[in-house]
């Protein structure tokens, strides 16, 4: 879908992503005809070998410099952990639940824990009908501990000034993805957003 997308809408032009680990991997199969053990062997994260861009070609034209990953290239991923324990602090005090209950309704709806062996926070509160408490939670977590990697808008504005379109590709939630880019004042960087809900 995704590629499919890029061809639609970006067809001869450069493109920027933004992406967590999965779509560049599967962009070196797809694209560079790698078989999926392959892109794993040799994926850059195993060597630590991160460099600024990745050049992929789509129909023989260059179509993208993946920078990956959203957490870890523009948000500093250790706001997950600090804010999961309020999360479900927020979700004992709304609904009386303790943490084995909350975990066994989160697993009944068919969440499974990350590698940090926490549910992702958005899921779980959506799980509670609780995404706006979400959205208000992690803009409070913002507000005293900016997550921006300090490298972010230089980069941003390198890869504009080079004419790239800038997509943030993510298996994030679109209102998660929406409110970093406009807490951050990201918006006139970014040419689209490909979230989880466009994933199907």
């Amino acid at each position: 879908d995704f590629l499919r997308f890029l061809r639609e809408k970006y067809e001869s032009k450069k493109v920027a992503i933004v992406a967590h680990q999965a779509p560049q991997l599967a962009l070196d199969v797809l694209l560079k005809g790698k078989t999926w053990r392959q892109a794993i062997q040799e994926d850059w994260r195993n060597t630590k070998a991160w460099q600024p861009g990745w050049e992929y070609t789509l129909g023989g034209r260059s179509i993208a410099t993946i920078l990956c990953d959203l957490d870890g290239t523009l948000i500093n991923q250790k706001i997950y952990a600090k804010i999961y324990p309020k999360i479900l602090r927020f979700l004992h005090h709304k609904t009386g639940l303790v943490k084995g209950q909350i975990e066994e309704k989160a697993l009944r709806a068919g969440l499974s824990k990350n590698t940090f062996g926490r549910f992702d926070s958005a899921d779980l509160c959506q799980v509670f009908n609780a995404m706006p408490d979400y959205g208000r939670l992690l803009r409070q977590q913002l507000a005293s501990e900016p997550v921006l990697i300090k490298s972010t808008i230089s980069l941003l504005k390198k890869l504009k000034k080079e004419g790239k379109n800038i997509g943030i590709v993510s298996n994030s939630r679109r209102e998660t993805i929406l409110l970093y880019v406009q807490e951050y004042h990201l918006s006139h960087f970014i040419n689209f957003i490909f979230s989880s809900e466009d994933a199907g």
